[in-house]
């Protein structure tokens, strides 16, 4: 009995240490970016990037289908309009489609509007 009570004792404190392990490991992962460099993992969507003082900006009136996710922000630089019209690829969305529609008729950066073309063929969506 003594040693049925040992090995019960063992066995639930060996429990508890392996989840306490695993619950600090998975707060210690940092969360995936999706920051163009080729770690990317299926699904993950990375958030737009407020616009700091040096990045360049579009013209405000000019591109307005990054409005849509928050109309109370600033304009997006090109970086995150670019990582945002790739993420919204990754989704493979239909309701995607009209902002990529909308991106590639106001983006004026080649790369950004033969990115939004890509993403809106993989969204099943053709170009307007």
């Amino acid at each position: 009995m003594t040693l049925t009570i040992l090995v019960l004792v063992v066995l639930v404190a060996l429990a508890g240490a392996f989840v306490m392990l695993t619950r600090r490991d998975a707060a210690a992962v940092p969360a995936a970016r999706n920051d163009g460099l080729g770690d990317e993992e299926e699904g993950i969507v990375s958030e737009p990037v407020p616009v700091n003082g040096t990045a360049h900006v579009a013209e405000p009136d000019r591109i307005t289908w990054t409005r849509q996710f928050d109309p109370h922000s600033g304009p997006l630089d090109d970086a995150a309009r670019l990582r945002l019209i790739e993420d919204l690829g990754m989704l493979r969305a239909s309701w995607c489609v009209p902002l990529l529609e909308q991106a590639c008729r106001e983006e004026t950066d080649p790369a950004h509007r033969e990115a939004a073309q890509r993403a809106l063929a993989s969204c099943g969506g053709q170009p307007r």
